[in-house]
Order: C-alpha cells, then structure tokens, then sequence
C-alpha cells in the first residue's frame, strides 16, 4: 500500500516522510497523513486511476469492520462470564499500549502474540490496529494467517513481502500444526534479523502457542510477548473440559504468571 501520493505539495518521500532539519529526523508529511485518514475512513484507497477497497489491500472480506477500536467489542457477551478478569484487564492495558505506539508513527519494541479466548473476534482487533499503522506512515500488508503462510512456504512462493513489512498481524489458526507454529516462527525470526516485531493474534489457548511465546517481560522480537485472556480455572469450567478433550486427563493450568518462570 502507498504511503505518498503524487499530488503532495511537499514533495515527501516514496514513505510518506518528509526531513526536518531542526529535529534532524524524517517525519510524517501532514498532507499525505492526512490522505491516509481520508482512505480509512472512507475506506476507499485510491490508486491511479484505480480505487481500491481498504479492507481488501489490508486483507479482510468484511467491508462492514470498522478502524474504529472497542476492546469490550472483542469477546462476545456470552464469552465474558467465563473470563479471568485480571487477564482480562492485562490484555486490554497491553493493547492501549500498541496503539499508542502505533498513534505516534512508532513500530513495537517487541513481538506479541495476543489470545483472546476461544470466541474472541480477531478481525476486530486487526484491522483497526492496521488501520492506524497505515494511518501513520508504517508500511502495513494484508492480515496472514498462519495456514496461509505455511501453504505459501510448501509451494515455494515468493515470502520477501513479509520480511519487509514494518507492521505485520498473523493470525494463528484454531488447531495449527507443529509444522505450522514452526513455519511462522521462522517468519518471526527472519523479521527479527531485520530489527522488525511480528504481532500475533489467535483464539488458541496458551499451552497451543508455546512454540512462539517468550516472556512478558523480556522485550525481543525472535519470541512473541504472551497477552492471553484465560478462562476461570475452576472445577467443571470450559478450561478443564477442553483439557480433557484433548486428551491430557487434567487441565494444563498454565497461566501467564506461569511464564515468567519459562
């Protein structure tokens, strides 16, 4: 997606980016910034004589998702009772946080992987977290998921788009396999080379995404932040049944406080 449109009067970069002399640092150009806010929010990006669809280039079907970000609007009403509220609020003050990042023209100092339990609404949470990025001058692509991407690897595709990226949002698909989770891992890393974080979303649990989580505490971009919102961990919730279901005989309890130990 263009950062810079032709009719600038500033004659800004192919970033969108103009030099200021007195900080000594490239900043966003005010005119095509303000073109970026136009196209999101009449969700129509224009390309030469071709207009295009903004949730089509970001890479979502729904024409109806809105830029506009709700956390409560991302877990379902009949989700929300079964909810660990401390998670909870942790995932929401995480998330103010990215944006304010991404507010400020800024990419993550890290990678992230965000669980939101296993109703959440995903696209609900990437597009208005692309949205912005692109409102602010940060190269965005299409929302990925990891099924794709791994079907991408197999086939041998050209992958250099993901690499260069400044903000990329992966999805990680409800019942991923090893080969999968490994796949985007190794996408993860390639972008870490490049000094460039990887931010993950996902309706798995935690104990499903241990292969891409490092620590809350420990800032990198080779392992992602864990911002899971967990179930209640009681006798007869949903959490142990799963447990069960998948075979295990007694719930896995790993909680995000469990991971400052791994």
């Amino acid at each position: 997606m263009k950062l810079h449109f032709e009719e600038c009067p500033h004659n800004c970069n192919a970033n969108g980016q103009l030099f200021d002399r007195a900080l000594g640092r490239f900043i966003n150009c005010p005119y095509c910034e303000e073109k970026r806010k136009e196209a999101i929010e009449s969700g129509v990006i224009d390309e030469s004589e071709e207009s295009k669809s903004i949730h089509e280039e970001l890479g979502f079907s729904d024409k109806y998702l809105t830029s506009y970000f709700d956390f409560d609007l991302l877990i379902p009403d009949m989700e929300k009772p079964l909810i660990d509220q401390e998670s909870y609020a942790s995932v929401r003050d995480a998330l103010n946080d990215l944006r304010g990042t991404l507010s400020r023209g800024e990419m993550p100092s890290k990678s992230m992987c965000f669980g939101l339990a296993r109703k959440g609404y995903a696209d609900r949470l990437a597009f208005p977290m692309l949205a912005l990025a692109y409102e602010k001058g940060l190269g965005s692509g299409k929302f990925l998921s990891s099924r794709v991407y791994y079907s991408y690897y197999i086939k041998d595709k050209d992958l250099q788009e993901y690499y260069d990226l400044d903000f990329l949002f992966v999805l990680v698909n409800s019942g991923s396999s090893y080969k999968e989770l490994m796949c985007i891992r190794g996408l993860m890393e390639a972008r870490a080379v490049a000094n460039k974080p990887t931010i993950f979303v996902t309706n798995n649990d935690i104990d499903e995404c241990l292969l891409l989580l490092g620590s809350v505490d420990d800032e990198s971009y080779y392992l992602a932040s864990p911002y899971f919102i967990e179930r209640t961990k009681t006798k007869d919730s949903h959490s142990y049944a799963s447990d069960n279901l998948r075979g295990t005989g007694v719930g896995l309890g790993i909680s995000m406080e469990d991971l400052h130990d791994l």
